[in-house]
């Protein structure tokens, strides 16, 4: 799951942020299906504690073209824990840029969102843990 944030103090569009430094921040959970069902999409529900405390952050790029850099991730050592049923809720949900057009041909579904693993090169990562 990755929940994607622009700079909006220093940039005035999602669009101006990409391929700058600080413009892009990803946060990133793995997900892992269970039993559990959050009883409501509270973005607060996604982060419980043990995930706040273990995480790595590094400095990389976009996953899906043009795959620019200026992104930090953060991604959390733990996996979120869900229902198998809010895993495909999350699959149905749509993207769109508000006050913008959609694009024919494009439903807005949410896609694949990885590519396959990118050389170390000279990033470094940092770990929240020991």
């Amino acid at each position: 799951l990755h929940l994607i944030h622009w700079n909006a103090t220093l940039f005035g569009s999602i669009d101006e942020a990409v391929g700058k430094t600080h413009g892009i921040a990803i946060i990133a959970l793995f997900v892992q299906g269970k039993s559990k069902i959050i009883p409501c999409f509270n973005p607060n529900t996604l982060l419980p504690d043990p995930l706040l405390r273990d995480y790595w952050v590094y400095e990389g790029s976009l996953t899906v073209p043009p795959c620019s850099e200026g992104v930090t991730w953060i991604l959390f050592r733990y996996p979120l824990t869900i229902s198998q049923l809010q895993i495909e809720e999350f699959r149905r949900l749509r993207t769109h840029v508000k006050g913008a057009e959609l694009v024919e041909g494009c439903d807005g579904i949410l896609g694949d969102n990885f590519r396959p693993t990118q050389p170390l090169s000279d990033r470094v990562i940092r770990a929240a843990f020991q």
